[in-house]
This record gives structure tokens, sequence and C-alpha cells, in this order.
């Protein structure tokens, strides 16, 4: 469960998953031996609470835009600063980008407001308390399109997002030292598109205003997702 190496000369395996490494470990990042299976390393039992979730009615916070808006439903320490030009480059274009802040640490939400600034262009970043799960499916829902921040993306959070048949825009090159389970999920649905899995910061905003503006492959994206989402769990 440990997401990098852990840098101790006395642990000997790493587990992980071609799915989630490139084809030859460089760098020597890893101070473990690699074990790499052909096969992903998690075993996830399909969020069909989702399902419920979105099939009853509710009402949705409401400082959520009304207009389409991308969503970062990471914790606030996954904002790092490398992710910063992603997030100005799509508000410079008019779109807000919610994310989800902890009411007990207001003080990651702070860092990140001072980071990012105001920027030109009409968008906003819009801050909205952590909620129940039931709550985070309705928001995902809402979303036009969702984002995996590097150089730490998400896991657990994605294979409920990617259930729920939401687009996720993913950097594995902009990974760093943690393994790329975004790009990871897509390759085990067969999704091979650089649409999806972007190989630069700058790609990544491309691809991401390229989604947000274009609902007809916005939408044919999410019905390929929803057709192979049942190998990932």
């Amino acid at each position: 469960g440990h997401p990098d190496t852990t840098g101790y000369k006395y642990m000997d395996y790493f587990i992980t998953s071609d799915k989630f490494e490139d084809e030859v470990e460089s760098g020597g990042r890893f101070t473990e031996q690699l074990v790499r299976f052909d096969c992903p390393t998690f075993s996830f039992p399909s969020p069909t609470w989702i399902d419920n979730a979105i099939s009853t009615p509710y009402a949705l916070p409401t400082s959520l835009p009304a207009k389409p808006f991308l969503l970062v439903p990471q914790s606030m320490q996954k904002f790092h600063p490398y992710f910063d030009d992603v997030v100005r480059g799509v508000m410079r274009e008019g779109y807000d980008v919610v994310a989800v802040y902890d009411k007990k640490k207001p003080y990651w939400m702070q860092m990140l407001k001072r980071r990012i600034g105001s920027v030109p262009g009409g968008g906003g970043m819009v801050f909205i308390p952590s909620v129940g799960r039931d709550d985070f499916a309705r928001i995902v829902k809402a979303s036009t399109l969702v984002v995996d921040p590097f150089p730490f993306g998400g896991g657990v959070t994605t294979l409920e997002v990617m259930y729920a048949g939401k687009v996720v825009v993913t950097c594995g090159a902009c990974q760093g030292n943690v393994p790329s389970l975004a790009s990871g999920m897509y390759s085990m649905m067969g999704i091979n598109s650089t649409d999806v899995v972007v190989s630069s910061g700058a790609s990544m905003v491309s691809s991401i205003l390229s989604f947000m503006s274009d609902e007809g492959k916005r939408v044919k994206m999410e019905g390929l997702i929803k057709e192979r989402r049942w190998k990932l769990y």
C-alpha cells in the first residue's frame, strides 16, 4: 500500500504492476527490488452505491458553478506547485476549477489560494467543504470533467470517478516517483488515447480545454469508459 519507495535499504521488495510503471525502471528511484505483476495490484469492488446516490433526489451545494466546471476531487495536499500552471491555464479560458477542502485543515486551502492568486480570463477556484460519499458522487456527476493532479494522483477516488463514467485526464509521465495509477486504469480498460493520458502539463491543459468545449467528444469518451469500466472492479 505504500505509494513510493521507502528509501530503506533493509526493505527488500516493492510490489507493483507493469500497468503502473515504465517499461524499464529508470533512475534507480526504488531502493527495493520491484516485483511487477502483469495484473493490477488492487482488488476493488464495484462502487454500486454511486448508482443509488445519483438516482435519488438530491440538492447540490449552492457554491457549485452553474456553468461547466473542472473537478479536482483530491485532498488539498495533492495540489502540488507543479500542478498550479494547469489550474491557471484552465482558469484563463474562463472555466472554474472546483476543489474539496477539509474544514478542519483550512490552511491547505489558504495556501493554495495564495499560490494561484487571481487569473485574468474569468475563471476562478471554487472551494467546497468535504462531504459524505453520496454527496461526493453527486458532485462528480455534476462536473463537466475531472483531472488527476500530479505529481501525486488519485487511486480509490479515481476508481470511483471512473465508475461514475466521468472522463479523467491524467499525466502518467508527470507522476514522478509515484506509480501512474490512472493511466494504468485506462490501460486495463484498453483505452489508449493521448486525449486522456497526456505527456506534459501543457498537453494536459490542451486536452482539458478540448473536452470542456467539445461535448460530443466528451460524451463519446464517457460512453467508452462506461462500456469498459467493469474491467477495473
